[in-house]
């Protein structure tokens, strides 16, 4: 288990550690958008600034690179790590969603909001909290920071290694069945005392640990942060010594939230290529569905994946580059091949497909892909952030100062916090596009173009419309069926796709 899911209107990626809003979901409610954020920024602080969730986030980033135990094995880890915290991450990311409601309604909307729409498993989870759904603002707040804080400090990254714990999953799953080293245990034994007695959540965490009969632990220092990552690292083939001075400060307070909106990504969060793709390795099956392909997602591939051997076996070519075919019916085809024999499909026989890549896979700057001086450039530039973005065009604008733009800034709907930024390089193919939350990100890239840009005109947006009502179907999952740039244009009437 490597996120924290929510409804699929989001979700926590715990190793990777971003938060995803899933466009097609929240676009037509920008008060469900605030409220899948409130949820998911709360897995993103409590695994960010807790001894527990950096201790998860560390081991599930690493466990499928173990090399002492099975995959079987792996798994019964991770899932131990998750269920252990499930409903201590769930309970409280769901209360601080409804108790967002509140803020912004009342507190009978919300409590009805939260019984109309919250998923059973939710539901319970939140009732079990909803004594304090009733203490004073003040009061809530110190329950959500001290009591969701208390819960994951487990001192974890203190024991993994004293104990040896990662050896194999039965010694990890001993030291979670006791209540002291589990999240969700010490959240259950806390309630236990804190719905009778809601004024300890004004003490000292010591106290407050004291009173609700849980040990305290005493927070990881940065030696024994760095011995944790040593150890995890030693069941690996990359092996490394850590030292204190390699460990970071955890952010706290409103600095841990900042850091966790700086990393989110608006899209769709159904795509799941890994698990959804039907693999053709050979390039003849998946040119079969050719001209039916309406777009593709090109990509370098990792070197050291596990399977590289045995694909290049099967398919008679070194694997290095992986395209990714979609079909409007929702088919998703994948194969992997040379940079060769990719440059030569990009080119002719998948000519006519919507080519979209990653900003890493695109050379901004010289106007190429990142793999091959050759192949053709994509029609497509997809960033995760706004950071991403702004980047790539300060690197252009220092080596090519002249560069000009044109530019598309819109809004889900009106008044909405999702939103799109679009930039054209004049003179270049590719569509470069961003999806965020909030205008912040990108008033910093309009910023940098503003005196070398013009917004693009209908005629434009009518010229780029193929490919922009592709990104729209496939990265924000929106219809395939609907002529979206039309639609935006006429502002009255849903226009379908010819």
């Amino acid at each position: 288990m490597s996120n924290w899911f929510h409804t699929v209107l989001g979700r926590y990626n715990i190793s990777d550690k971003w938060i995803g809003l899933d466009y097609s979901k929240l676009y037509l409610d920008p008060i469900q958008a605030q409220l899948t954020l409130a949820h998911e920024m709360i897995h993103s602080v409590l695994t960010m600034t807790t001894d527990f969730g950096q201790a998860t986030t560390v081991i599930l980033k690493l466990a499928d690179n173990f090399t002492h135990i099975d995959q079987k094995e792996r798994d019964v880890i991770g899932t131990a790590l998750a269920q252990s915290q499930l409903f201590t991450q769930e309970g409280f990311a769901t209360f601080i969603e409804v108790s967002q409601l509140r803020k912004m309604t009342n507190r009978d909307n919300a409590l009805a909001w939260a019984q109309k729409n919250l998923p059973q498993d939710y539901l319970e989870r939140f009732y079990k909290l909803i004594f304090a759904f009733d203490l004073s603002s003040r009061y809530r707040d110190f329950f959500t920071a001290k009591i969701s804080h208390l819960a994951m400090e487990t001192g974890i990254r203190r024991f993994v290694q004293k104990q040896n714990l990662l050896e194999n999953p039965a010694r990890l799953q001993e030291y979670l069945a006791d209540e002291n080293n589990n999240p969700d245990s010490r959240l259950n034994k806390m309630i236990q005392t804190l719905q009778y007695k809601p004024w300890l959540v004004t003490k000292p965490i010591p106290e407050i640990a004291k009173a609700c009969g849980v040990s305290y632990f005493e927070p990881t220092i940065k030696e024994e942060a760095a011995d944790f990552l040593t150890y995890v690292t030693r069941f690996t083939d990359n092996p490394k010594t850590f030292s204190s001075s390699e460990i970071g400060d955890i952010p706290q307070g409103s600095e841990a939230f900042i850091k966790a909106g700086q990393n989110m990504i608006v899209a769709n969060m159904n795509l799941n290529l890994a698990k959804t793709a039907t693999a053709l390795f050979k390039t003849e099956d998946f040119l079969f569905y050719a001209d039916k392909m309406e777009i593709m997602f090109v990509n370098p591939h990792d070197e050291n994946w596990k399977y590289r051997n045995l694909v290049k076996l099967v398919s008679g070519t070194e694997p290095e580059i992986s395209v990714s075919g979609f079909l409007k019916t929702g088919e998703k085809y994948l194969t992997i091949t040379s940079k060769n024999k990719a440059t030569e499909l990009l080119g002719n026989q998948l000519r006519h497909v919507t080519m979209m890549v990653k900003w890493g896979g695109y050379n901004v700057i010289e106007d190429r892909l990142i793999w091959s001086d050759t192949a053709r450039v994509p029609d497509v530039v997809i960033y995760n952030t706004t950071q991403e973005m702004l980047q790539r065009f300060q690197e252009l604008l220092t080596v090519k100062p002249d560069s000009k733009f044109t530019h598309l800034y819109a809004g889900a709907t009106e008044d909405h916090p999702l939103q799109t930024l679009i930039v054209i390089v004049e003179g270049k193919r590719p569509i470069h596009i961003v999806n965020t939350y909030g205008n912040k990100g990108i008033t910093e890239i309009l910023h940098i173009i503003e005196n070398r840009s013009k917004v693009l005109s209908d005629n434009e947006l009518r010229a780029h419309k193929r490919h922009l009502n592709n990104i729209m179907s496939l990265w924000m999952g929106l219809h395939w069926e609907i002529d979206w740039i039309e639609t935006m244009l006429n502002k009255k009437t849903l226009i379908f796709r010819k």
